[in-house]
């Protein structure tokens, strides 16, 4: 009778052991198994042959040492792959197989998954973002990928193994996107092709260019108005999130500041000061608008706002032309046309404490009486050691001279 139990508990030992395969039943397999995570759903697991062996079993357990379910029933060579979850960590096993047999099995492997983390940009330069994120649990270096849309590839890190990070990003598109990813064990495949949403890739801008002026419209008609146009020294300027304009006058006092989204602004002038203009574009770190970086700003422009020069008759062949002084003016100008729109010929140049002169000839001609005269006056200021002309001259003032009188 005892025998016979002895023999009961050995058969009972042997089908307890094949169908619970990850039991202690045989002695552990040196299966070199090794893992590759091309994805962020997906592991390819690779192992050494084993001698004797026509298939492999794979077992995936969240424990590791319990908990094992069968995942994979055949393989036929050594190698399989399995879909996982973002930052999990998983156990596997590989059992070694001969005609339904089993004939080892490899110590479990342990696949800690890596997980996607969307970084926020702390600063910017004409050339670099600077990204930083939440510390993660668990987590004791991180790579930085640029995901390249909308092929939704991973380009190689552009930093690896960093709590945070300065990177270089292309300065002839402006930005790029960003994602950090928490290796956990593994680090991502440069093949890596999936889709991340935008809940975790981040466009990280770098400092918009430079702007320039195009254009200056000015509205007689409309309260002293000028319409100021620019665009981006490199073309068409798609990093900017806006701009900042601003006009202060030659003694470099702010007069007015304007924030804007598009190209041009409208300014209304202050009368009788010399005054310059500059914009600058800006972005907004995260898209949060009071978190902005500028660019550098412009070039000047320099204008100052006049009243039309009174004109009156000095003589037969004589013009008085007078003006009232521009506050920042260094040089007065006066051109003298007999048509209306063009034909202007400079006539006098004088210093900034002129308001008025006696014009005689308009070119090397004397004044005809008969004839219809048109006098405007430009005005310039001194920037440096170069003299820079308004923007903006006088409305022309005309005057007929009469033979009669």
């Amino acid at each position: 009778m005892k025998k016979f139990k002895i023999a009961l508990a050995a058969i009972i030992f042997m089908f307890v052991a094949n169908v619970f395969v990850v039991s202690n039943s045989e002695a552990a397999w040196n299966a070199g198994v090794r893992v590759v995570q091309p994805s962020l759903s997906k592991v390819d697991l690779y192992w050494n042959s084993y001698s004797g062996a026509t298939s492999y079993k794979l077992y995936k357990s969240t424990q590791a040492l319990t908990g094992y379910s069968e995942e994979r029933s055949y393989i036929s060579d050594p190698s399989t792959y399995y879909y996982v979850d973002e930052g999990r960590t998983y156990y596997f096993k590989i059992v070694a197989m001969s005609n339904n047999k089993k004939l080892a099995e490899s110590e479990p492997i342990t696949v800690s998954t890596a997980s996607v983390i969307k970084p926020s940009q702390t600063n910017a330069t004409a050339s670099n973002v600077t990204l930083a994120w939440a510390p993660q649990a668990g987590a004791s270096s991180y790579d930085v990928y640029r995901y390249s849309y909308p092929s939704k590839t991973l380009v190689a890190p552009r930093a690896a193994n960093v709590t945070n990070a300065t990177i270089a990003a292309p300065v002839e598109t402006g930005y790029e996107y960003y994602v950090v990813v928490n290796r956990g064990g593994l680090r991502l495949d440069p093949s890596f092709t999936d889709w991340i949403s935008s809940n975790y890739k981040l466009a990280a801008k770098t400092l918009p260019y430079k702007n320039v002026f195009t254009s200056q419209t000015y509205y007689w008609s409309t309260s002293n108005k000028l319409s100021l146009y620019w665009t981006s020294l490199a073309g068409t300027n798609t990093v900017a999130d806006g701009y900042q304009c601003e006009m202060r006058t030659y003694k470099n006092k702010l007069v007015r500041s304007v924030s804007t989204t598009s190209k041009y602004t409208d300014m209304y002038l202050k009368k009788g000061v010399f005054c310059y203009f500059r914009v600058r574009p800006y972005i907004c770190l995260n898209g949060n608008v009071t978190n902005k970086r500028y660019g550098a700003w412009s070039d000047k422009i320099y204008t100052a706002l006049p009243k039309s020069a009174t004109v009156k008759r000095a003589g037969k062949k004589k013009l008085k032309v007078s003006w009232k002084k521009i506050s920042g003016a260094t040089q007065y100008v006066v051109q003298v046309s007999n048509k209306i729109n063009s034909g202007f010929k400079t006539v006098k140049k004088l210093g900034k404490k002129k308001k008025s002169c006696i014009i005689k000839k308009y070119g090397k001609k004397k004044l005809k009486p008969g004839k219809w005269y048109y006098v405007r006056i430009l005005y310039k200021t001194k920037v440096g050691k170069k003299k820079v002309q308004s923007k903006i001259y006088t409305k022309f003032s005309s005057i007929y001279l009469s033979k009669y009188f």
